[in-house]
């Protein structure tokens, strides 16, 4: 069986700081050996109405699979590296999952 994908959103206006986010996570998800569309689904999302629907005030914005990441600020590779690991681990069938 195959795994959904890990869905991250970046949220901005395609400023600069949008897309150094943008590469900070490209950097992330190459280094864990992960591939787009397979293991990932990687959205930006420009609209300001689409943002402010999601309750995000500061831009960029990170969302990973619903979760609110980060807000106002660039991400260090440490923390996007960690974000999509712990969501690709929640997601492995070998994981343990939580009880019903």
């Amino acid at each position: 069986m195959q795994k959904k994908p890990i869905q991250v959103e970046i949220l901005g206006p395609g400023n600069a700081v949008s897309r150094m986010t943008a590469q900070v996570l490209d950097a992330a998800m190459r280094e864990l050996g992960m591939v787009p569309d397979r293991d990932i689904h990687l959205d930006f999302v420009r609209d300001a109405a689409k943002i402010a629907e999601t309750g995000v005030y500061w831009t960029p914005a990170v969302r990973v699979d619903g979760s609110l990441k980060c807000s106002g600020r660039v991400p260090s590779l440490k923390e996007a590296r960690g974000w999509l690991q712990r969501s690709s681990e929640r997601d492995s069938p070998s994981s343990p999952q939580p009880p019903d």
